[in-house]
């Protein structure tokens, strides 16, 4: 059995041979790298200076789950408005948007959830938040996509302008 160790590349990573054989697994951190083909070689330096490699491994990074509020993305609102928001997944993940909660001034706001209706990497639904009671001022909207694996994604903040009256 090998040792797991994190891949740094470029450099040497130590092995504990049993016999004449030496099994370590590497994990690679793919944050950073671009969505596209990517390729590996793992190349052996024994103690003695003989090398070797393996045959070149390829593997995919694919586009990074995204959140959005796709409107409104401005603008003063009375009463209640209607958020639209969206979330979408790799294509060729297995993994898809479940669920989305609204976030105001970075608070989850109750009753600010939607589920996604399908399996589909894409999902865009609505919300309505009733701004009837609240005072006059901005505030920071945001929604977090939950997928069916788990994975948690938060979108970029808009600002929406609460405009009732105040009341006497």
């Amino acid at each position: 059995a090998g040792e797991r160790r994190d891949a740094q590349p470029g450099q040497p990573q130590p092995c504990d041979p049993v016999g004449p054989t030496c099994a370590v697994s590497f994990e690679l951190d793919t944050t950073g790298l671009l969505v596209g083909s990517h390729s590996v070689v793992v190349e052996l330096t024994t103690d003695a200076g003989a090398q070797a490699a393996t045959d070149s491994v390829t593997f995919n990074v694919g586009d990074a789950p995204t959140a959005s509020v796709q409107s409104p993305t401005t603008g003063s609102f009375v009463g209640s408005v209607s958020i639209s928001v969206r979330g979408t997944t790799d294509p060729e993940s297995t993994d898809y948007p479940s669920s989305f909660q609204l976030l105001v001034n970075g608070s989850p706001l109750a009753g600010g959830t939607a589920v996604c209706p399908s399996t589909a990497r894409t999902c865009t639904e609505s919300i309505t938040w009733n701004i009837a009671a609240l005072a006059a001022g901005n505030r920071q909207i945001s929604v977090v996509m939950t997928t069916q694996q788990g994975l948690e994604i938060t979108s970029e903040a808009v600002t929406l302008r609460v405009a009732n009256d105040p009341t006497v």
